[in-house]
């Protein structure tokens, strides 16, 4: 275990507040969403890029390390950030629609 884990765990058992709690989050960025949001979040981008995934290991597998398994795990990693972020946004702030 890492040190800087170890006083987080530490800090939160001697009774401080843990980062989420205190207000540090999205909230303090105006977002109005609960941990199941960025959980739900969290869950589909893993999900929805998971072929990207099995993309990167299968270039690792059979072409090996270079620029083309570069290109697909940055391909990757993009599509997931984009995808959770775009979660993240929808659950954080929900678009409102104005009643006619």
């Amino acid at each position: 275990m890492a040190w800087g884990s170890s006083f987080a765990v530490l800090a939160v058992l001697a009774g401080a507040k843990p980062p989420v709690e205190a207000g540090v989050g999205l909230g303090s960025l105006g977002g109005q969403g609960g941990y199941y949001g960025a959980r739900l979040a969290l869950f589909w981008a893993l999900v929805a890029s998971a072929p990207a995934w099995l993309l990167n290991g299968l270039v690792a597998g059979l072409i090996g390390p270079g620029a083309a398994l570069n290109i697909v795990g940055f391909l990757a990693f993009a599509a997931f950030l984009w995808i959770w972020l775009s979660g993240l946004a929808e659950a954080e702030w929900p678009r409102r629609v104005a009643a006619p």
